[in-house]
């Protein structure tokens, strides 16, 4: 019988690295100001408001379109927070769903040009993020174990009383 391997392949570290270095500099274009700002996060969500389905419709007007100012600042320094995260293989589960998030809200709200792209950074940050993408070369090797499993989604080797 095989045994499977504990850490991820090489091949998934290069995604995780990839996905986390694009989503730092997207995130670091944003939170600069030169392409998120809360006037082009409300004409996006009320351009796309009609043709979407009910929950994505509810969800852009309800949540997003709430408070557009704070949507884009979360939406900016997430992605630049995460994408350093997943660059340097930090707290990858986290991050990676972090990722996922924001990237999905892209593929779904964002212009057309945006999307292939945005559906393709799902999928990678839920594939790092399935996959504990930060064990192999990453901070994520030193981190599992030591920290409380709220935070890293890995049962704590020590006594805590998280």
């Amino acid at each position: 019988m095989a045994t499977t391997p504990s850490r991820p392949s090489g091949g998934l570290v290069l995604v995780r690295i990839t996905l986390g270095f694009l989503s730092t500099w997207i995130g670091w274009s944003w939170a600069t100001g030169a392409g998120l700002a809360a006037s082009s996060v409300r004409g996006t969500i009320q351009h796309h408001a009609e043709t979407l389905p009910g929950l994505a419709r509810f969800w852009g007007n309800s949540v997003v379109l709430y408070n557009a100012d704070a949507s884009a600042f979360l939406t900016a320094w997430g992605t630049l927070l995460a994408g350093v995260a997943c660059t340097i293989g930090m707290l990858t589960r986290p991050a990676a769903s972090v990722l996922a998030f924001f990237a999905l809200h892209l593929a779904v709200y964002g212009a057309p040009e945006w999307q292939p792209a945005a559906w393709l950074a799902t999928a990678a940050a839920i594939g790092c993020a399935a996959s504990r993408a930060g064990r192999r070369v990453g901070l994520d090797r030193a981190l599992d174990g030591n920290l409380p499993s709220w935070l890293t989604w890995v049962k704590s080797t020590r006594n805590s009383p998280f």
